[in-house]
């Protein structure tokens, strides 16, 4: 019933080695890990579905950015080159140029215990490897003056007109992709 390795818990146990509480303790424990894999695979299985959904959502924005550039320099609006110089600039905002566009995340520096001198992350109160305590000093905030206000740029005309009634577009790709379904 329970395969070839409760046979052999059978056996022990029909030899007094191991008791029925023991038995018995090894088969819930068997079912319990039975459990949890099932749930594992049911949960790989939900994330691959999810990758899938994403691939298919990605490779649709990839044909509506190339088809949009494609009308844009059709039109005479945009040239390559003035897209391919847009598109480093905006990838350099977040500070890396990876050919993405991330939020920029501040590096903290991490806190040297006193005890073993390992590399805490920052905010800790005490060791994350010899529990020793950190010393609470109070910040020291520094005295800046009056906050400083940038002057806003004045520009004679924007380069483009404000957008201001765009569709829904998560409605529109939903209708787009019915539209394109067989």
């Amino acid at each position: 019933m329970y395969g070839r390795g409760f046979d052999l818990l059978g056996f022990l146990n029909g030899k007094g080695i191991l008791s029925n509480q023991d038995l018995q303790t090894a088969k819930a424990q068997a079912g319990d890990v039975g459990v949890q894999m099932l749930h594992q695979v049911n949960t790989v299985r939900e994330a691959t579905k999810k990758v899938e959904e994403l691939t298919e959502i990605v490779g649709e924005m990839n044909l509506v950015c190339h088809t949009l550039l494609r009308v844009l320099v059709a039109k005479g609006l945009l040239t390559r080159e003035d897209f391919e110089a847009a598109f480093h600039e905006a990838d350099l905002e977040d500070g890396v140029a990876d050919g993405k566009l991330t939020k920029k995340r501040e590096k903290k520096a991490g806190v040297k215990c006193p005890a073993c001198e390992a590399v805490n992350p920052a905010g800790r109160k005490t060791c994350m490897y010899c529990d020793a305590p950190f010393e609470q000093t109070p910040a020291k905030t520094p005295d800046l003056g009056p906050p400083k206000s940038k002057p806003k740029k004045k520009s004679s005309a924007e380069p483009w007109p404000p957008i201001t009634d765009l569709p829904d577009l998560d409605q529109w790709c939903s209708d787009f992709r019915t539209r394109r379904s067989p």
